[in-house]
């Protein structure tokens, strides 16, 4: 418990400085490109130099991966209810190549993409 710490706020304008780590969950989904690398970058200027950044999101399946599996029918289908949510602020679900890229974008390098039992995966990455 003296380990972690809770903080609401509005990631957009800033987020705490000096941690060593920031978990973003089901969160940069809702955002347009621009404003994801808006937040990453806010992280990204707030970690320490051997922080970790962790995103929990829904990974959209690529045309190289089996078409008929659960997590190509979850990530497509939410992929639908974000446009129906947040279609005109560019909230989608993204490719691992994306999220690469956006990650980039902000100075972070990515680490690793680890699955997990249903469509969401978790995202690290370290700051450059």
């Amino acid at each position: 418990g003296d380990r972690c710490e809770f903080i609401a706020g509005d990631a957009l304008e800033s987020v705490p400085v000096g941690c060593d780590g920031y978990i973003l969950s089901n969160f940069v989904n809702s955002l347009s490109d621009a404003s994801v690398v808006t937040v990453l970058g806010h992280c990204r200027r707030a970690i320490r130099p051997h922080g970790r950044l962790i995103l929990l999101e829904w990974v959209q399946a690529t045309g190289d991966e089996p078409q008929g599996s659960y997590r190509a029918w979850d990530s497509t289908t939410m992929d639908i209810v974000m446009l129906a949510a947040f279609g005109s602020r560019g909230g989608r679900i993204r490719t691992e190549s994306e999220f690469r890229s956006l990650l980039g974008l902000a100075g972070f390098t990515f680490s690793a993409l680890v699955p997990t039992r249903g469509a969401i995966f978790v995202i690290e990455a370290t700051p450059r």
